[in-house]
């Protein structure tokens, strides 16, 4: 199988899958026992915490182990007023009683919008709403202005939020404007089911009730192997930063080279700002052709590709992200999305191009 589908999720590493094996088999003890197996992963759970917190330099009391991103956005917005943008996850989106932000038809939120909305909701009263802007948008793979955002939103004493699932383990991050910030570990090779959440100097409500794990913040017995695979899988992406990068763009720029010389009914979604995109996601649409219908002739060639978000497939429901940039019912149904590692190769991007050939040629 030629995999272009890493946004949705991607292997486990093979060094994390070496590290964490002696958790599943030899040091299994409970992280809350006193005896050596339950210390054993205690240490395992805690130097996990030290690393995440070092490569982002903020402290080990600000990091709450989750399930994934998920969770990590539902605990930051849980029970508070939120302004959000349109093109948010679900997990975000889901929470909205307040208000949406529209972006452009780049993909980039409008900052005038966002502070027009909290100037009058803020406006002679005591209600101040938290802003949850992603870090970078899952489907389209456009960043964006956080910081900005992060700023608007303290200058009218809110708190931030960035869903930070894409971005994480792709490009430096700096948390000194940032209150609440998700991350999922399967998108950078850590095991499913595990993330974190950033919380300011350690404030964030309790979620889960039940005993003292996660300072008393989030009950539940620690998942001890996916932890230890999100701190290694983070300690390889961000030591590797740099080169793994060179590898995306260059297999970016190949991509999208082959696809707009060799495709005329392809359109890129999303700005044309390398600097404003992430290196590792491409969305197209083909005019005229069903995204579906490629993906599916695609994979009968052993060749993965995704047509949006994951979580919502097979809803029938065209791209919420897609509509909010302008794009039409038809033209959000006509969209692949190229999402790749820096495992992935140019002669399989090769393969790619030559097999979507033959689909565009049949399916005429």
């Amino acid at each position: 199988m030629i995999y272009f589908d890493a946004a949705a999720t991607r292997a486990v590493l093979p060094e994390v899958m070496e590290t964490c094996k002696p958790y599943f088999k030899d040091s299994y003890g409970n992280p809350s026992a006193l005896y050596d197996m339950g210390l054993d992963a205690r240490r395992a759970v805690e130097q996990s915490r030290r690393t995440i917190a070092n490569i982002l330099n903020c402290s080990p009391n600000e990091i709450f182990f989750t399930s994934g991103g998920t969770e990590s956005d539902n605990w930051a917005l849980n029970g508070r007023g939120v302004y959000c943008s349109s093109i948010e996850h679900h997990a975000v989106l889901n929470h909205i009683n307040n208000g949406i932000i529209p972006c452009n038809s780049q993909g980039i939120v409008s900052l005038n919008y966002l502070k027009s909305c909290l100037s009058f909701a803020t406006k002679e009263t005591k209600y101040k709403p938290i802003v949850s802007i992603m870090y970078a948008n899952n489907e389209i793979g456009v960043i964006e202005p956080i910081e900005d955002a992060a700023e608007i939103a303290h200058h009218f004493g809110c708190k931030f939020h960035t869903d930070a699932v894409q971005y994480f383990g792709h490009g430096e991050i700096d948390l000194s404007y940032i209150d609440y910030m998700s991350v999922s570990g399967h998108k950078i090779g850590a095991m499913k089911g595990i993330g974190f959440l950033y919380a300011k100097d350690g404030l964030i409500a309790s979620m889960i009730k039940g005993g003292e794990q996660e300072k008393g913040h989030r009950a539940g017995t620690e998942n001890v192997p996916a932890i230890v695979s999100l701190a290694v899988a983070s300690d390889i992406m961000y030591k590797n930063l740099e080169s793994n990068n060179i590898k995306l763009r260059n297999l970016q720029s190949y991509l999208y080279t082959n696809i707009s010389e060799n495709f005329p009914m392809a359109h890129l979604n999303g700005t044309d700002n390398w600097d404003e995109r992430l290196p590792n996601i491409l969305s197209f649409r083909f005019d005229g052709y069903q995204g579906e219908v490629l993906q599916s002739f695609l994979n009968d060639f052993g060749i993965a590709v995704g047509t949006g978000s994951a979580c919502n497939s097979g809803n029938g429901k065209p791209s919420h992200v897609l509509k909010s940039i302008g794009l039409s019912d038809e033209e959000c149904n006509s969209t692949i999305r190229f999402s790749y590692t820096e495992n992935n190769t140019l002669d399989e991007i090769d393969t790619l191009i030559n097999v979507l050939k033959q689909a565009i040629t049949i399916l005429r």
